[in-house]
């Protein structure tokens, strides 16, 4: 078997860290700085935020928005495919690029609809969309510090599919709704022209 070079040397680069209290000390494992990073970031992401209490929420539509309801179409996985971006990293579908999805033939789009359909139909999403890999990108500053780093989630590409389906079907008649609340009147347009 031949060593994951590449992997070694990140490893190797990251065992010497400090954690948040910026006291060194040595990881002696890739668990160990597993772990570490693991710490971090469930602290970083999990972070509690303060709600002020005078937000008012969001009023329920006055009626059933048109979304479209029925079966995942091959034509929407085919839609969702070519929305995606070239040259993205996988996620943990190690493999699976936007590419082989978007070259693979009718059989992988075929493939992708029928798991669509199951997942709709069924409420429930595998593991897999629902694990993504953090990877730690580094900041301007000191490199051994675990705050310099920020997370990319690198998604799975058949998560990525789906979720553009249900987005593409949701757009247009949230759209629609949003524009009329965004839309000012043509007294405050007048207002902001004499104004200025």
């Amino acid at each position: 078997m031949v060593p994951d070079r590449r992997n070694q040397w990140k490893t190797h680069k990251l065992q010497h860290i400090k954690n948040q209290t910026k006291r060194w000390y040595k990881i002696n494992s890739t668990n160990e700085l597993m772990h570490e990073w693991k710490a971090y970031f469930e602290e970083l992401l999990n972070a509690k935020t303060n709600i002020n209490p005078n937000t008012q929420a969001i009023p329920p539509a006055p009626e059933d928005l048109p979304i479209n309801q029925g079966p995942i179409t091959i034509n929407e996985v085919e839609q969702a495919i070519n929305q995606l971006k070239d040259g993205k990293s996988p996620g943990i579908d190690h493999s699976i690029t936007p590419e082989v999805l978007k070259y693979g033939g009718r059989w992988i789009m075929n493939q992708l609809c029928n798991i669509c359909n199951e997942i709709y139909n069924n409420q429930q999403t595998p593991k897999q969309f629902n694990t993504n890999i953090i990877v730690p990108i580094p900041k301007k500053g000191d490199k051994t510090l675990t705050t310099n780093y920020r997370g990319i989630s690198l998604m799975s590409v058949a998560a990525k599919t789906y979720n553009r389906i249900l987005l593409n079907r949701i757009r247009e008649p949230l759209d629609s709704i949003l524009r009329t609340l965004k839309k000012p009147s043509t007294q405050s347009i007048g207002k902001q022209c004499s104004t200025s």
